[in-house]
């Protein structure tokens, strides 16, 4: 019973570590860092579409929400939250985009880091799973807890990549700019 275990564990030692180690890093940006855009207010809308977003309007209040729709001025968003409380009440409500000023959301980010730490998380729960049932000098609890706790590992793993691997973009929404009276040869008075 001790040799088939140890045969389970070279087994899956040749097999697991070769595919992690093969994985290439994304030749995506790091997903701690995130990355800042600034668009005019008539652009914000295709950016943020279907997004959960944070956002700070030029009045200094904070929104959290869902963006519904997005037309060229006005973005319908499903409010979930917004300080200070009362200047915006849950549910469906337009924000006009030139009151923008800065918009939070977060981007899935490369699927390489959940895949290695899926595999790392589930190799080492079945580790963990199958030397607890080889102390317990039982096939069957060696088994069960070594697929057990490999699948919990694996799942764990995989959760904790996708999260690490999101990166939170940054859009700042500008002002255009009036134009300036130089050059159209009016002199200043004193």
């Amino acid at each position: 019973m001790k040799k088939q275990i140890a045969v389970m564990l070279s087994l899956l030692i040749a097999f697991t570590f070769p595919a992690a180690a093969g994985q290439k890093a994304a030749s995506q940006p790091s997903p701690a860092s995130g990355s800042t855009l600034s668009v005019r207010p008539v652009a914000l809308g295709p950016l943020v579409e279907n997004q959960s977003i944070k956002m700070m309007l030029k009045d200094g209040t904070y929104i959290e929400g869902k963006v519904l729709a997005a037309m060229e001025d006005i973005l319908m968003l499903n409010v979930k939250h917004s300080e200070p409380q009362g200047r915006l009440k849950k549910g469906e409500s337009p924000i006009q985009t030139r009151d923008i000023s800065v918009v939070y959301m977060k981007k899935k980010g490369p699927i390489a880091l959940p895949i290695i730490l899926g595999v790392a998380g589930g190799f080492g729960g079945l580790l963990a799973g199958t030397y607890a049932g080889y102390q317990a000098d039982s096939y069957g609890a060696a088994l069960g807890m070594g697929i057990g706790l490999a699948a919990a590992g694996a799942t764990g793993g995989a959760y904790l990549g996708s999260e690490a691997a999101k990166r939170t973009v940054t859009i700042n929404v500008t002002t255009p700019k009036p134009l300036s009276s130089e050059g159209t040869g009016t002199a200043a008075k004193d």
